[in-house]
């Protein structure tokens, strides 16, 4: 990260909220963005998480209570954070602690279990897609980017989904295409929905014709299938940042 993005993204960030550090993270931190990605930054901060958009920057912000809690459940948002993350501003030391608060997962058989339920709510014919091809798009990008990185940080943590696809993650490499592909597109989303499905070893079945009659299917007692139904239902676009973000 050259002196000149360093600088920019400080002065964007304390303008709108100074808080209790800085973190750069994502491909800006790793050195392999686009022209079109969007520049993630982390703001430890003592209000809600939330996040906000900044021009092309993401600012999500967590408390120090959050991420320490996030760390001790074996967060992918943690580790990916210790993998990747540039500390631009840390003077309580809370991102420097990070590492120390992190433990690994026992297993990732119950997200992987949570992945199959979404993606059968997500399993929807073309007209429904239509309705909300934004939201619909995030939700399985976001989800199968997520179980890709789960793979990796079983064995050596990465989250370039590029790089994941030159070592052998065939989801990656379909992940990949999809975001760079053109944007509500239903046999884009088609593919990496049934590329999804054979990796996570699924049967989908007959795709819903409503979205209604998706969500009426679902499990609404999960906490994530329900996140998803509600954002569904509303027509929301949310920046989806992790599946255990919350």
């Amino acid at each position: 990260m050259t002196q000149i993005v360093r600088g920019s993204v400080l002065a964007l960030v304390t303008s709108v909220s100074p808080g209790r550090g800085l973190m750069l993270y994502g491909s800006e931190a790793r050195g392999d963005m686009r022209e079109d990605s969007d520049v993630d930054v982390l703001r430890v901060s003592d209000k809600r998480q939330r996040v906000e958009s900044v021009g092309r920057m993401q600012v999500s912000s967590y408390s120090e209570a959050q991420l320490h809690k996030l760390g001790k459940q074996g967060s992918l948002f943690i580790l990916h954070l210790i993998t990747d993350g540039v500390i631009l501003s840390d003077p309580w030391g809370v991102l420097r602690r990070l590492s120390e608060v992190y433990s690994p997962p026992k297993s990732y058989t119950p997200m992987f279990n949570s992945l199959r339920e979404v993606l059968q709510l997500l399993n929807l014919q073309e007209a429904a897609y239509l309705r909300v091809p934004r939201t619909l798009d995030r939700i399985l990008f976001f989800v199968a980017r997520s179980y890709v990185f789960a793979l990796a940080a079983n064995t050596s943590p990465c989250f370039s989904l590029p790089q994941l696809a030159e070592f052998g993650y065939p989801l990656a490499l379909s992940a990949h295409r999809f975001r760079v592909a053109k944007k509500g597109d239903y046999d884009s989303y088609a593919r990496l929905l049934a590329a999804a499905a054979h990796e996570l070893d699924i049967d989908l079945g007959r795709p819903h014709s409503t979205i209604d009659e998706a969500v009426r299917s679902a499990d609404l007692s999960a906490p994530m299938l329900s996140r998803f139904a509600s954002d569904l239902c509303g027509s929301r676009i949310r920046s989806y940042v992790w599946l255990d973000d919350e």
